[in-house]
């Protein structure tokens, strides 16, 4: 299977949820899904809009935390790929600052917090950068605590 292929399923799968998400828009997981069908077939604007939606929802208590964070970091991503990097680095701080994990091995949340570095690097905010890495606790690879 090439990679034209690959994308119009991703096409396919988006038009597919698009179509039972605005149908039902009371359906928070097809809410979901659809951020996700828009940002994987490059329509940042799209799901950007959506997140933006859901987000309002979630202010209002109809997702739990953690489904409103895990929406949250989509919304950085989504905001990065936009070239919107103040959305995004102040959405990596959001999800960061309430102890949100993607990963619960990376008991320091290093991964999410080198990319809130990285993003602020693309955004010429080198002072925040540094400061991210800064206020990171020190990798020890051999698993010690200093």
């Amino acid at each position: 299977m090439g990679i034209g292929n690959k994308l119009g399923e991703k096409r396919d799968l988006e038009q597919l949820t698009q179509y039972l998400a605005v149908r039902d828009r009371r359906n928070l997981e097809l809410s979901k899904a659809l951020v996700y069908a828009y940002y994987d077939t490059q329509k940042y604007a799209e799901a950007e809009a959506e997140y933006e939606r859901l987000n309002e929802l979630g202010k209002r208590g109809y997702l739990s935390d953690r489904d409103r964070q895990r929406m949250t970091l989509a919304g950085a991503r989504i905001a990065v790929k936009a070239e919107h990097y103040q959305d995004a680095l102040n959405r990596f701080k959001e999800v960061i600052d309430a102890g949100y994990k993607e990963d619960e091995r990376d008991v320091d949340n290093q991964k999410l917090r080198n990319e809130y570095a990285g993003v602020a690097t693309v955004a010429s905010d080198y002072a925040l950068a540094i400061r991210i890495l800064n206020e990171s606790p020190r990798i020890d690879v051999e698993g010690r605590k200093p």
